[in-house]
């Protein structure tokens, strides 16, 4: 028995031997090395086609089992041929690498070039780490080929062309039988490449061929010349320009042909076939050409783009016709010098058909009036030219008229439709189709002429037929339906019979009739009446006249009205109703909204929320006051309902998982808040009576389609709100993403809605949400570390270290580093190679950049840092470097906001110091002052504007309120200056020191020059602005907002804060002219963060006021360019908002107590001072 058993174990180990010993890999026949996917998937298809590629494209095979151990790719030194399973046989740079131990793939290291035609090798020598063959089911080769290059033309550019005639010159504009693009002799021909091609290359190969049977093309030669952005060279005339850098690669080139082309010559700038144009692409697979030609003959036609039409029906297309009596007619070259008009009028012919639409009746002669525009254009005058009428304009031939380039003038004929006029009518309203103009009441209610301009007639329905005016001296509200909603045809006859009604007539030319409307108090309505069903009334404008004045504010659903009068003594106004309507359109009725009746501060609040929830309209509004008319408000702002559904629940969570990535069998520990709202704010409070939520998670760890949410009870601390809670991933969990929930009662427990629930209705709601991820991520190898300064002057030479560290241990001496930089003007890229400690270091010279891409005050440089680290593992790290000239950085705000001279504005400052974290700093001392832009802004400035420039300096703290100690300026003239901000001290008094010990300072752009505000004259009052005195509040702690009332009297104003549940408001009757500041108690209203809105009414002056503001405008705001329909001294509202970020008090008591330690004297005194206690608030400030 024992015999047999020792003749048993030793045939096992025979077998053991010879299954060891043998050359097959484990499990070799069930599982043979294969490819099973590839990228692109043509590479294992049985075809003679080749694969085309583009752009980035790498190739990927996946393996059917470990090709390498893993680790053995490690280091940067190249594979043995051995392991790597096929060859990529192009002249193209790139990078081999294991992904994974069976995945293998090669990435392109630049985009795949054109012309490309080469051959992907498989590997089937390569075995696996154990010995397993290569079994290949495709194609052993397969070949490569990439898009053939092609070039067009970009641009002409030619300075002869230009200069005879100014500008004008078009080389792909003309007549219909022009040839385009036109190449004058002197031209720069920019083509631009699929591919960037080697210039010097390009020189050698580009070729002028002769076409067509012309003679162009046999006696050219061609210079290339770089290009500058993005496609025209710097300066295509200048002789810099001609230097041209050989070795350059663009895919942009400037061509010049010497000599040029002959007038109407035509040639082939060719690119041959077998042209190696780039290092990298392989050669042109055949010719390719773009067509030339030279310029064209003297012909003038009306317009550049003037097509000659072929029929009547072709003629009166809006493109062919003529809508004007004066004609801009081209000269495509220019004249020669000794051309004149006269000789160029003397051989033109203008006549006009009998008949427009038969072209054989007899054609009049019409008189006109030819002069120069320009150099290249000519301006035909025709005073008889009528709409929709056939004319021809014959220019003869002339050998003795010739063009800048010499061609003498030959024989053309246009033939042209001129189109009528379309209809229209118009009057004076504003920019949108339904608008209220608010004028102010006539002393002596004389009627309010309104003129009306129309032209033709309308003859379609939906066209104007005249203008109609309703008057409504009290109760407009049908008046404002059809005004805001409802202007079908049967609402407008609602509205009766009109006060005024005028039915336009047929008139070809441009008429005006001009209305009369009642000068007195009220409100008229006029539109013009048209034939259609759906808008029985367009271009509907409100003329209201009345001495009221309306501002609001809209907070959450709480609008607040404030009604003053625009009369001179304006104080805010009592007993004022105010009413709101929704209208809405498609025929739904209106609906009433809420009213009000102002108080003694002349201010009332409705709750809008019923009105406008759920509803889509305008909202509208009268006010009405006995004695001084009725108001109509046009459009109010209404709040967005638009509400997460979780803002009604009772409670509200938090999740915070230890981590996010997991690996199956690992366990993740979470931990949630739960807390309850409470009261009509913001604030929460411990849950009460809430013992157990949920956390659930989605998918279940099994990844099926049907499979149920996993469901954790968790049990709830009442003392804190909190949870714990441990989940177990399986060791077979499914990789991917998973969501996590945690869910609560919609309803607080004990109402009636909790204990109704079972009836099948879910009353659980997600209150809080993360994801987290299960796999088994391959760990980092190695890591990249950026050394950079947190900031840097403009004019410096910023360094950049590196650090790369690998964690397996592997070598990483002379490791390629590519860094990329950008500013917003800038780029670039750095190569740098790492020493034998791993370190690198880079500078980025930003005071070589040239003048146009130069770095700024306040400009950020972002940089990259790659490394294809040892397991060839992309590593990137990124740093950026604030461009400042001192440690600490300002911000300045105003009020007002303006360009205005004259017009003096307060400041405020916030300061943060220029480090990583951007951390704010509070008490800096910062000085502010104006200077000139250039040194030319000053030029058209008076002796004593460039006085006062440099008398204004003032200082304001970070921090406090702007009006503690305001500092006001005002711009001194209309020029381009700068505001400066320097930071001098910090809270303790110590110096702020910037770059060589100067103060570091801000530079903001401010004010506008002469030229510019004749381009954009003043058209509106300085925006207000609304400064606050710090950047964040605590509930309890004071809040002051500050302002400057630059306007030319005393403001009624009102100040309104608070968030979506809770509002506050103050308001002012006698705000003064000049700095003003609010102080309000931030409470409840603001949890969370509110925002704080202020309006001013603003009166006219009275005529005494007004005649002392006259002379003390500046004068320059009396010669500043203004608006037609701007008057600076008319009633007007003016507003400005603040945000306000609020948290709650977190300050902490800190109670030090020093004792002598054991064994030391107790007569051992401590120095008086040597301990501060403080407490600490909000971002590590001292309170």
């Amino acid at each position: 028995m024992i015999a047999a058993a020792g003749r048993c174990s030793w045939l096992v180990l025979l077998v053991l031997v010879a299954v060891l010993g043998s050359d097959a890999a484990f499990l070799q026949n069930q599982l043979p090395l294969e490819v099973v996917l590839t990228t692109p998937s043509q590479l294992l298809e049985n075809s003679t086609q080749s694969i085309n590629v583009e752009n980035g494209q790498a190739f990927m095979a996946v393996f059917s089992r470990p090709v390498i151990p893993l680790g053995s790719d490690f280091g940067t030194q190249s594979l043995p041929d051995a392991m790597v399973p096929f060859k990529v046989n192009c002249p193209v740079p790139g990078m081999f690498r294991w992904v994974t131990t069976n995945i293998a793939r090669w990435d392109p290291s630049i985009a795949w070039p054109t012309d490309m035609d080469c051959e992907f090798t498989w590997n089937t020598a390569m075995k696996t780490f154990d010995g397993a063959p290569l079994v290949l089911r495709g194609p052993r080769t397969v070949r490569i080929k990439s898009s053939r290059i092609s070039f067009s033309v970009a641009d002409i550019a030619s300075a002869s062309a230009n200069k005879a005639t100014g500008n004008q010159w078009n080389a792909y504009r003309g007549m219909d039988d022009d040839k385009f693009p036109e190449v004058p002799p002197d031209a720069n021909i920019t083509l631009t490449f699929s591919y960037p091609v080697l210039l010097s290359a390009l020189q050698s190969a580009l070729a002028v061929v002769p076409c067509c049977g012309s003679n162009a093309g046999s006696s050219q030669s061609v210079r290339v010349l770089p290009c500058g952005p993005p496609y025209v060279i710097v300066d295509p005339f200048a002789p810099a320009a001609k230097q041209l850098q050989q070795q350059q690669n663009s895919t942009c080139a400037v061509v010049r042909l010497s000599p040029g082309l002959p007038a109407s010559g035509v040639a082939i700038l060719r690119l041959p076939k077998g042209v190696r144009y780039n290092t990298v692409s392989g050669p042109t697979s055949n010719d390719t050409d773009v067509y030339l030609w030279g310029l064209r003959r003297f012909r003038i036609p009306l317009r550049t783009n003037f097509q000659q039409p072929g029929s009547a029906a072709a003629a009166v297309e809006q493109e062919n016709t003529i809508s004007y009596r004066r004609l801009l007619m081209w000269l495509p070259h220019g004249t020669a010098a000794d051309v004149t008009t006269g000789a160029l009028k003397a051989q033109m012919y203008l006549c006009k058909y009998d008949d427009p639409y038969k072209w054989q009746t007899p054609c009049n002669q019409v008189p006109f009036q030819l002069e120069r525009a320009n150099k290249g254009q000519l301006l035909l005058t025709v005073p008889s030219l009528m709409p929709r009428q056939h004319y021809q304009l014959k220019v003869a031939g002339s050998q003795a008229i010739r063009d800048a380039y010499g061609l003498p003038l030959e024989e053309s004929t246009t033939y042209f439709f001129t189109n009528e006029p379309a209809a229209d009518l118009s009057y004076p309203k504003l920019a949108t189709s339904a608008s209220v103009m608010v004028l102010e009441p006539d002393a002596q209610q004389r009627p309010l002429p309104w003129p009306v301009v129309y032209r033709g007639n309308g003859s379609q329905d939906y066209e104007a037929q005249g203008v109609s005016v309703w008057g409504f001296p009290e109760k407009p509200a049908k008046g404002v339906a059809v005004l805001a909603s409802d202007y079908t045809q049967q609402a407008v006859q609602g509205l009766g019979t009109p006060t005024q009604r005028f039915d336009r007539s047929f008139s070809a030319l441009t008429a005006t009739k001009v209305l009369q409307l009642s000068g007195k108090p009220g409100v008229q309505l006029l539109g013009a009446p048209t034939r259609s069903a759906y808008e029985g009334l367009s271009n509907r404008v409100m003329v209201v006249q009345t001495d009221l004045q309306y501002a609001s504010v809209l907070v959450g659903d709480k609008i607040t009205h404030l009604v003053t009068l625009t009369s001179p003594a304006a104080t805010p106004l009592a007993g004022a109703k105010v009413s709101l309507t929704l209208y809405r359109c498609c025929g739904d009725a209106p609906i009433l909204g809420p009213s009000c009746t102002t108080g003694s501060d002349g201010t009332c609040s409705v709750d809008i929320k019923r009105t406008v929830k759920g509803a889509y309209g305008s909202l509208s509004g009268l006010v009405e006051a006995a004695g001084h008319g009725t108001l109509v408000i046009n459009s109010l702002t209404t709040p967005s309902y638009y509400e997460d559904e979780t803002l009604q629940y009772p409670y509200v969570g938090e999740l915070v998982m230890d981590r996010s990535i997991v690996m199956p069998g690992d366990k993740l520990h979470i931990t949630g808040f739960v807390q309850e709202r409470s009261g009509q704010g913001d604030r929460l409070a411990l849950p009460k009576g809430l013992t157990t939520v949920n956390a659930t998670i989605m998918p279940s760890f099994s990844g099926t389609a049907d499979d149920k949410p996993i469901v954790i009870p968790v049990k709830v601390n009442a003392s804190y709100g909190s949870f714990h809670v441990v989940i177990d991933v399986p060791a077979g969990a499914k990789a991917g993403e998973y969501s996590l929930t945690l869910v609560a009662p919609k309803t607080r427990p004990g109402t009636p809605a909790a204990s109704s629930s079972s009836s099948g209705e879910d009353n659980s709601a997600s209150i809080a949400m993360e994801s987290f991820t299960v796999g088994n991520p391959r760990p980092p190898t190695a890591m990249l570390n950026v050394t950079v300064p947190d900031w840097s002057p403009p004019n410096s030479t910023v360094k950049v270290l590196i650090k790369a560290s690998s964690y397996l241990g592997a070598d990483v001496s002379g490791a390629n580093l590519d860094i990329t930089w950008t500013l917003p003007l800038a780029s670039g890229a750095i190569n740098v190679t790492t020493d034998v400690k791993g370190q690198a270091e880079a500078s980025i010279p930003l005071g070589k950049l040239p003048p146009q891409n130069a770095s700024s005050l306040g400009d950020q440089l972002s940089l990259t840092a790659v490394w294809i680290g040892p397991t060839r593992e992309r590593i990137a790290e990124t740093a950026s470097v604030r461009i400042a000239n001192g440690p600490v950085r300002v911000e300045l705000s105003r009020s007002p906001t303006t360009d205005v001279p004259g017009v003096p504005f307060l400041v405020s400052a916030v300061t943060w110091l220029n480090d990583k974290d951007g951390s704010q700093l509070e008490g800096v001392t910062v000085e502010v002052y104006l200077k000139p832009n250039t040194s030319n802004s000053l030029a058209n400035c008076s002796s004593d504007a460039n006085a006062q420039l440099r008398a204004q300096r003032c200082q304001v703290v970070s921090g406090k309120p702007a009006t503690a100690k305001p500092c006001t300026l005002a711009l001194p003239c209309a020029a381009n200056l700068k505001l400066v901000a320097c930071a001098l001290s910090y809270a303790n008094g110590s110096t702020v020191l910037g770059v060589d010990g100067r103060p570091a300072c801000s530079e903001t752009p401010i004010g506008r020059n002469q030229s510019e505000w004749e381009q954009e004259p003043w058209a509106f009052l300085p925006d207000l602005g609304l400064l606050k005195d710090r950047q964040n509040y605590t509930i309890g702690s004071t809040a002051v907002l500050s302002f400057m009332n630059p306007y030319w009297r005393p403001a009624s104003g009102l100040l309104v804060w608070g968030n979506m549940r809770l509002q506050k408001q103050k308001a002012f009757a006698n705000l003064p002219k000049g700095p003003n500041s609010i102080s309000i108690t931030v409470g409840e209203e603001c949890l969370g963060g509110c925002k704080a809105h202020l309006v001013l009414s603003l009166p006219r002056p009275s005529a005494a006021e007004a005649a002392q503001i006259g002379p003390s405008m500046t004068p320059m705001q009396l010669k500043l360019p203004k608006s037609k329909l701007f008057n600076p001294l008319a009633p007007a509202t003016a507003s400005a908002v603040v945000g306000l970020t609020v948290y709650e008090d977190n300050r902490l008591n800190v109670t030090v107590r020093v004792v002598p330690s054991a064994g030391a004297s107790a007569a051992a005194a401590l120095l008086s001072g040597l301990f501060k206690t403080s407490a600490v608030g909000i971002g590590g400030q001292v309170v």
